[in-house]
């Protein structure tokens, strides 16, 4: 968020988050690697001292009015023909990852409630969905075409917003309704273990309701101060921050498709589109990319994820084109394009200031070097610039923008737009655009000479000083005696 330079108060933006529970997460992911008919009753079984006992259930198995932790002779007898499968916990939480890295499209701020959730933060961005019910709708859409069951739920805490997918009716709900709705709720609903369930119980405790206003003193003398800390936490009194899966990246800018991208040369132009956005941006405080991802979002849940690295900080949209395009040619695998892509996303992972040395300046410019030495120190002098030793050549000197010198380098953009126009003004509208092709094609073979020319330099044999040296005789010639005058 961007603060007016006049503003005296600052007002944090009201948080917002999403929970999603995974109330089918074994079966569903049992189911959709093996097809069976979904309506069929289907049980999860795990070992629990030395006893098969009943750990996750579909949705059909839910109507037989099973319950988890039974021991599966009493489910064989009471349904012979029921399916069941062995738990394998690894592979439910590899799938939650996969789940949580597809949900990264709505937010980057993605973190797991293992074992069978994910929570979303989804603070300002819930608009560009058409608002948080018409975003929370889309998830479970999405996933319900993924073959996912979910359960969802908005609040203003992640702990309501967790209680309320798992406990509640409600589906959405403002601050100014936490007490309230979560108040019917079961203890359970507060992320408690089911050992403190049953000693709350046991003391008549069994809603949310009824330590809501209890004095603090003794629930925390007798059941310790966590209890009370997550009720704290999901009335909002005390901070909950999620952790974020996948780090944030500092930079970041993504294009949405209403029809499945199916080119790989579409692909790449619009991450030179992307990389344009994010040059912008980067310019403005003064920093390059070193490393950059690019995540591609398939219609049928699959993500795939490409990175590379630069040398030294960079922002130029066509080399960082060049980098992906050449990344793309060395995939040893087909990039799989599936259904197609539906988002796809630039991030800049890593940045750094970004700095120029003087002689690529020199290059870049094709002003001499004696000329921009003088410049560079008049506008050292002013404070525009800093002059700093170049990261990877003790030697020379590199320079970036300084605050003030970026402050006047916005300042001048309009005059120079302004100059531009009036150039072209004289030209007719199509002729403009031909100029405009003609030179970017001169800047390129510009630009393509000049990182040809060093090679050719070091390529060149040196000569020695003094000329061209003098042939020398062939062999059984005779030298000439000089004669005395």
């Amino acid at each position: 968020m961007h603060m007016n330079a006049n503003s005296k108060t600052h007002t944090p933006p009201v948080r917002r988050y999403l929970a999603i529970w995974f109330n089918h997460l074994s079966t569903d992911r049992i189911e959709r690697a093996h097809s069976p008919r979904r309506s069929d009753p289907r049980i999860v079984v795990h070992e629990v001292k030395g006893a098969l006992r009943l750990h996750a259930m579909n949705a059909g198995a839910q109507r037989l009015v099973l319950r988890r932790t039974m021991p599966l002779a009493d489910v064989r007898a009471m349904y012979p023909a029921i399916a069941v499968d062995t738990a394998d916990e690894a592979a439910d939480a590899r799938l939650l990852e996969a789940i949580s890295d597809w949900l990264s499209r709505y937010t980057p701020l993605v973190g797991l409630s293992p074992p069978d959730g994910t929570m979303l933060d989804i603070t300002g961005c819930a608009h560009l969905f058409g608002g948080e019910d018409a975003m929370r709708r889309d998830v479970v859409r999405r996933l319900h075409e993924q073959g996912l069951s979910a359960r969802t739920a908005i609040a203003g805490t992640p702990g309501a917003a967790w209680a309320l997918s798992r406990y509640g009716e409600r589906r959405n709900i403002t601050d100014a309704e936490l007490k309230e709705t979560l108040q019917p709720l079961p203890l359970a609903a507060l992320q408690l273990d089911a050992a403190k369930v049953d000693a709350l119980a046991r003391v008549g405790l069994k809603r949310v309701a009824d330590i809501m206003d209890r004095p603090r003193a003794p629930l925390a003398a007798r059941f310790g101060a966590g209890l009370l800390q997550r009720l704290d936490r999901a009335l909002g009194l005390d901070d909950e921050p999620i952790t974020p899966r996948l780090p944030v990246a500092p930079y970041l800018s993504e294009r949405n498709f209403l029809e499945p991208v199916m080119h790989e040369a579409f692909i790449l132009q619009t991450i030179e589109h992307l990389a344009a956005d994010l040059s912008r941006r980067m310019e403005e405080r003064g920093e390059g990319a070193r490393t950059l991802q690019v995540t591609l979002f398939r219609v049928d849940g699959a993500v795939r994820r490409l990175s590379v690295a630069t040398s030294r900080p960079q922002r130029d949209p066509r080399a960082l084109h060049r980098l992906f395009r050449e990344r793309f040619s060395s995939l040893t695998d087909e990039l799989d394009l599936g259904c197609g892509f539906d988002v796809i996303r630039l991030a800049v992972t890593t940045a750094e200031k970004a700095e120029i040395a003087q002689t690529d300046l020199v290059s870049a410019t094709g002003i001499d070097r004696s000329t921009l030495a003088d410049m560079i120190t008049r506008m050292e002098r002013r404070g525009w610039i800093i002059r700093v030793t170049a990261t990877n050549d003790a030697r020379a000197n590199a320079v970036t923008l300084a605050a003030s010198g970026r402050a006047t380098f916005t300042a001048c953009i309009p005059f120079a737009k302004a100059a531009d126009e009036a150039v072209l003004e004289a030209l007719p509208r199509g002729d403009r655009k031909a100029l405009m092709d003609l030179l970017g094609v001169l800047s390129a073979a510009a630009d393509k000479a000049a990182t040809k020319a060093p090679r050719a330099a070091k390529k060149a044999p040196a000569k020695k000083a003094g000329g061209t040296p003098p042939k020398k005789p062939p062999r059984g010639a005779k030298k000439k005696k000089k004669g005395r005058r």
